[in-house]
């Protein structure tokens, strides 16, 4: 696995555009700053493409602890490469695999643009195919980091309304605005009320 890390970043390295470096910083707040390599996501799916396929046959749990290394890094680029890999498992899914995508998304997902890229492209794939998994969000309202029920609103939307509604006052603002973010107008503005 050391090696596959060492290609990755090196193959990371070896593409890096120092003025996208630059224009990710307009994008984040100071607290939130992405720590980025600056590629293009041409060159990250190219990347992840070209990783997939060096990896197929390989046992699922050993993409997973491949994935938990690239997230590990905290770079941006990194934890999109992981995403690839682990959309590129849908097939293989299971209820269980839930349990490596919290973890990520609590230990390092720092950014909204990581929790974007971890919850469309995996976590929301496995809710919709696992329904019976959305009871877990109960347990990330209280999270101070974001979690995806912007994600689940776009099939859950009466759910996640009424789970929001319910768990609302525990809720930290920024995630309220967030959760509710796909929300229609009026939804919106009854979440937000005090």
């Amino acid at each position: 696995m050391k090696d596959i890390l060492n290609d990755v970043r090196q193959t990371l390295q070896d593409h890096i555009e120092p003025e996208r470096v630059l224009i990710s910083d307009r994008f984040f707040k100071e607290n939130e700053k992405a720590k980025v390599y600056g590629v293009s996501k041409e060159i990250l799916s190219k990347i992840g493409r070209e990783l997939y396929n060096d990896l197929k046959g390989q046992p699922k749990e050993e993409v997973y602890a491949l994935c938990n290394e690239l997230w590990k890094s905290l770079y941006f680029e990194e934890g999109y490469i992981a995403c690839i890999l682990t959309k590129k498992l849908l097939k293989q899914y299971e209820a269980k695999d839930i349990k490596h995508f919290r973890l990520w998304l609590e230990k390092y997902v720092q950014n909204w643009a990581s929790c974007d890229t971890l919850c469309c492209s995996t976590i929301g794939p496995l809710l919709i195919k696992f329904p019976s998994e959305v009871y877990q969000l109960t347990q990330w309202a209280s999270s101070t980091n974001r979690w995806m029920l912007k994600e689940a609103c776009r099939l859950h939307q009466e759910e996640v309304y009424d789970f929001i509604m319910e768990h609302k006052v525990v809720m930290p603002r920024t995630t309220l605005r967030y959760a509710i973010e796909k929300m229609p107008f009026d939804l919106k503005a009854n979440a937000m009320k005090r």
